[in-house]
């Protein structure tokens, strides 16, 4: 039998779980693959404050999945107008970071997380969802397209 996953809005007090999780999330960008990322050593405590804002903030927006009362994945998105003078910007929710331990994958709960915020955007005024994915994840490049997102941009950089 299945563990039951329960998909909640985080709060405060899920600031040291998500904070270990968040940790996950930079060592998987921490490799020499990406050497432009490059974090500070105590970028858990600098995640732990973004956590804590966006869950605080009137257009961020945490939401986590739990299973035996452990957080198991988040999803961390903002909510706003992008600025240009030049153009017309529709509301538009941001992404910003969407991870699932690694144990729980491939159960669906990177899906229902991804379903939780677009009704959350919806209810927020945002027509759009923005994600920005590394090309050197694969699987999220498949995820992403799988459940409906489209490549518009490509990101380049290049060492100095």
């Amino acid at each position: 039998m299945m563990e039951e996953i329960i998909y909640r809005e985080a709060t405060v007090a899920d600031l040291d779980q998500l904070k270990v999780l968040g940790k996950g999330l930079l060592d998987l960008y921490s490799t020499e693959n990406r050497p432009h990322y490059i974090f500070k050593e105590d970028s858990p405590e600098v995640m732990a404050k973004y956590f804590k804002m966006n869950i605080e903030s009137e257009d961020g927006f945490v939401f986590v999945a739990e299973k035996e009362s452990h957080i198991v994945a988040y999803i961390n998105l903002n909510i706003q107008a992008p600025e240009n003078p030049l153009l017309v910007w529709k509301k538009e929710a941001y992404l910003r970071e969407l991870f699932v331990s690694e144990d729980v994958r491939s159960l669906g709960i990177g899906k229902v997380l991804v379903e939780k915020a677009k009704e959350y955007s919806k209810a927020h005024g945002a027509e759009w969802i923005n994600v920005l994915i590394d090309v050197q994840e694969p699987k999220a490049i498949d995820f992403y397209k799988k459940i409906g997102f489209k490549n518009v941009e490509t990101n380049a950089v290049m060492k100095l």
